[in-house]
């Protein structure tokens, strides 16, 4: 399952897909994958069997509980300095387990009072990399 490698590509068409050309959009937008997010009504997925949609649906409903799970855990530990928060990469391959996943998230930091020193940003970092490694069993990549 490569979902986690590629992403999930999204195709931006606010209906339904009732004729053969916004099918062949929706196929065209999966990219050769196994996946698209169609937005504002859900996941379609495609495979050779019904049986393998319905488990490529179960592989992207996991990968985003598991994404969220730390995300949260993240927005939790970075405290009210958390502005922004991003999942921008998701990685699979040389340097972690088969069964792994390395999420790359970016954190936009504010303070409205002062500017935030280095060593405030050093701080909320750390919090956030022990409660991920504490709440998941995650560990720092490289």
């Amino acid at each position: 399952m490569r979902l986690a490698e590629r992403g999930l590509p999204v195709f931006d068409y606010y209906g339904l897909v009732k004729s053969r050309a916004r099918g062949e959009e929706m196929v065209a937008a999966m990219a050769g994958g196994q996946a698209v997010l169609l937005r504002g009504h859900g996941l379609t997925t495609a495979a050779s069997t019904v049986a393998g949609a319905v488990i490529t649906a179960l592989h992207v409903n996991r990968l985003a509980k598991m994404t969220a799970a730390v995300a949260a855990t993240v927005r939790a530990a970075a405290g009210a300095l958390l502005e922004d928060l991003g999942l921008f990469d998701v990685y699979r391959g040389t340097g972690i387990g088969p069964d792994e996943r390395s999420l790359t998230f970016g954190l936009r930091l504010c303070a409205f009072d002062h500017t935030l020193s280095g060593a405030e940003v050093a701080e909320v970092r750390a919090t956030v990399i022990s409660a991920v490694e504490q709440a998941h069993g995650a560990r720092l990549r490289g």
